[in-house]
């Protein structure tokens, strides 16, 4: 996180969660500092282009879920880029990401 706000990068990480959901996962994950949304709705998920997936939970209830996405918007919330995933594993590495920021936005790693 520290190194994205060094290069002048607000981060937001938004899911389907609900409110009881994000704050568990903040304090699990020991998330201080991060920005975190909640309550994207599957409609919204689809808006994003992401990829929905479901399941049935052990109580039987139908679980419905987005597969995450990354973007890289630019000031004037323009995207830039997008990295979109299908399942639950693989994630795009945040050192690459860094190396396409300190490409696209010149010197921003001083």
């Amino acid at each position: 996180l520290a190194d994205f706000k060094k290069r002048g990068v607000n981060i937001i990480a938004v899911s389907m969660d609900t409110h009881e959901q994000a704050a568990e996962s903040r304090r699990d994950w020991q998330l201080d500092g991060l920005n975190i949304g909640f309550g994207l709705t599957t409609e919204e998920a689809v808006q994003w282009e992401l990829f929905i997936s479901g399941y049935r939970n052990p109580l039987g209830v139908d679980e419905v879920f987005s597969q995450p996405g990354l973007f890289l918007i630019r000031p004037d919330r323009t995207i830039y880029s997008i990295f979109l995933q299908s399942s639950e594993f693989a994630r795009p590495n945040m050192d690459q990401i860094l190396a396409a920021i300190d490409f696209i936005i010149p010197d921003s790693s001083e």
